[in-house]
């Protein structure tokens, strides 16, 4: 993805905008996603946030996208029992996915982070360092 796709908005969101793909080149428009995905703390404390909107990928990484939130069993994770306070310097991750069906928000330390969601936040932060170059 070339970077000059990538827009900075004031509340400090990026948006990818691809316009090659819509959500008519979809049959199924159920199967769309909305991801929200912000990080904060580390040792900077810069939080950083992107929303992908699944509608506006190129359909390979659609798929690829669709097949991390599949594989991370992200709709079963509960962060009720988890207690929410980041350790010294560590990342607090906070990602809604949104279908058609179904939204679901997750926080999470980066020591609670489940192994299968770890490529799901690597491909998002991918996303923020984007808006850097």
């Amino acid at each position: 993805m070339e970077a000059k796709n990538v827009a900075g908005y004031g509340d400090g969101c990026l948006r990818i905008d691809q316009s090659r793909v819509t959500s008519h080149d979809f049959q199924n428009l159920e199967e769309l996603i909305t991801i929200e995905f912000e990080r904060t703390g580390g040792f900077t404390g810069i939080p950083v946030r992107v929303i992908l909107n699944g509608g506006l990928l190129e359909p390979r990484e659609f798929l690829s996208v669709r097949q991390m939130v599949e594989d991370s069993g992200f709709f079963m994770i509960s962060t009720r029992e988890m207690q929410v306070n980041a350790g010294t310097d560590q990342f607090q991750y906070r990602i809604v996915i949104s279908t058609a069906k179904q939204r679901h928000e997750v926080v999470l330390t980066e020591k609670q982070v489940p192994e299968d969601l770890k490529p799901l936040i690597r491909f998002l932060t991918g996303k923020v360092r984007l808006r850097n170059q």
